[in-house]
């Protein structure tokens, strides 16, 4: 997607939804602000497709939003994302609680069978904690001993109007990794 448009629609975003996103948002409102940024991000012309997924654990109430990759017809899982409301947003105990319920929902993922007949296809994935107007980034670490590990990729959280562009060229370098063309964005991601 050009910069320019991808620019307009967190304009659109900002002014519509993030003003309107207050301390007490709940989950179904910062889900709102974000599907048009992972919609015009993960596009259909590019294979990706962006979906709300009810839990695979019973037990758990939360919903996520999946972006997947399809390679023909291979569907590969690529974010999952995990929207909690705003009243959270800096209880550092409430993005713990969020990081075990997506690693749940990851490990459950895993032990599905693809549509490419491997299991679970979760090596690549990443995922997304949306609390409020901040965003934290996960990669899942398949391992032999456990289920897997999900860890940090950076060392805080990004607000989704102070931190707008650096969000977006992490987005656009998951997509561009998914489709094979990363090395632009790996150095501009690694500047301050």
């Amino acid at each position: 997607m050009a910069d320019n448009q991808m620019t307009r629609v967190w304009d659109r975003v900002m002014a519509k939804k993030i003003d309107n996103l207050t301390s007490t948002s709940l989950e179904d409102k910062v889900k709102s602000v974000w599907l048009p940024v992972l919609y015009t991000t993960f596009t259909t012309a590019h294979g990706f497709t962006v979906e709300a997924i009810r839990d695979i654990n019973p037990q758990n109430e939360a919903d996520f939003l999946v972006v997947k990759h399809y390679q023909g017809d291979v569907e590969h899982p690529l974010i999952v994302v995990d929207c909690k409301r705003s009243e959270f947003e800096n209880r550092d105990a409430e993005w713990e609680k969020a990081k075990d319920r997506l690693s749940d929902y990851i490990t459950a993922m895993e032990k599905q069978t693809c549509i490419c007949g491997a299991q679970g296809c979760t090596s690549h994935v990443r995922g997304l904690i949306c609390i409020g107007k901040k965003v934290g980034f996960y990669s899942w670490i398949p391992t032999a001993q456990t289920d897997g590990n999900l860890e940090p990729e950076y060392k805080r959280h990004f607000h989704i109007v102070q931190d707008q562009m650096k969000i977006q060229l992490i987005l656009d370098n998951y997509r561009s990794q998914a489709v094979g063309t990363s090395e632009m964005y790996t150095s501009l991601l690694s500047a301050p």
